[in-house]
C-alpha cells in the first residue's frame, strides 16, 4: 500500500497544519505586488501637481482638508496638491534623510520649524525670494515680515545671506496641520518646476487659513 497516497484525510490535515504557512505566503506576495504597483505607477508630472513637504507630524485629516482646498484655487491644468508628512526630531540620522529627498528633487515647498528652515537653507535647498516679494504679495501676518526669513551667508557651501522662505508667525490656522504658529516657515525648492502654483499655495495659507481655521475648531475637527 502506497503510504504516501494522498487521501481527502491527509489532505484534510494537511491544510489544517500549513494555513497559516500559506497565509503568509499569501499576504508576502500581496505586499510585494503593493511595492511593486507603487514604485511602477505612473506618476504626474511635476507642472500638474504641487508637493509638499511637511517636517513634522501633522494632522492627516487637516492635510487632506487643505489639500483638497488647496487644488481648487489652482489653475485647472493642476490635478493634485500633496501635503506628505516627514517627522524629524533633530538627529543627524534625520538630517541625512531630509538631503537624500533633497538630493532627489523631492518636494516643491517645505513647511518647517526654524531651525529646520536655517539648517536647509544653508545647503542652498531654497529659493531667495527677496525679488519674488517685490512682485507677488505675500500678506504676512501683522506679527511677521519679510526679514523674520532672513538667513545669513554660510562659507563653507557658498550659499550667500539673504531671505529663503516666508515666517507663517501669528498664523493660528498652522496648529490646524500640526505646527508651533510661532516657530513656522515656508520656502520654494530650488528645484521647483511649479512655481507659480506654489505661489498661490503660499498665498492660500497666508490669506486663508486664518478663517478655515476657525471654522475646523467649531466643528471639532482639530
Amino acid at each position: 500500500m502506497n503510504r504516501y497516497k494522498l487521501t481527502k484525510e491527509r489532505l484534510a490535515n494537511h491544510l489544517r497544519y500549513m494555513a497559516l504557512v500559506y497565509g503568509l505566503a499569501i499576504l508576502g506576495c500581496v505586499m510585494v505586488g503593493s511595492l511593486i504597483y507603487s514604485a511602477t505607477a505612473p506618476e504626474l508630472p511635476g507642472d500638474q501637481r504641487v508637493d509638499i513637504l511637511a517636517v513634522s507630524y501633522i494632522n492627516e485629516y487637516a492635510a487632506k482638508v487643505w489639500s483638497a482646498d488647496m487644488l481648487q484655487q489652482l489653475d485647472p491644468s493642476q490635478k493634485e496638491v500633496i501635503i506628505e508628512q516627514m517627522g524629524v526630531s533633530g538627529s543627524g540620522y534625520d538630517q541625512m534623510i531630509l538631503m537624500a529627498r533633497l538630493a532627489n528633487s523631492e518636494g516643491d515647498i517645505f513647511i518647517m520649524d526654524k531651525e529646520t528652515y536655517q539648517y536647509l537653507a544653508r545647503q542652498g535647498a531654497f529659493l531667495e525670494v527677496s525679488d519674488l516679494a517685490q512682485q507677488v504679495e505675500f500678506n504676512l501676518s501683522a506679527e511677521a515680515t519679510l526679514e523674520d526669513g532672513y538667513v545669513p551667508g554660510y562659507s563653507q557651501t557658498g550659499v550667500p545671506g539673504g531671505i529663503y522662505g516666508l515666517s507663517l508667525k501669528g498664523l493660528p490656522g498652522m496648529l490646524e496641520l500640526g505646527f508651533d504658529p510661532q516657530d513656522c516657515y515656508l520656502a520654494f525648492t530650488t528645484y521647483n518646476d511649479n512655481l507659480e502654483n506654489s505661489i498661490k499655495v503660499a498665498q492660500w495659507i497666508l490669506n486663508t487659513k486664518v478663517e478655515l481655521d476657525a471654522e475646523l475648531a467649531g466643528q471639532g475637527r482639530y
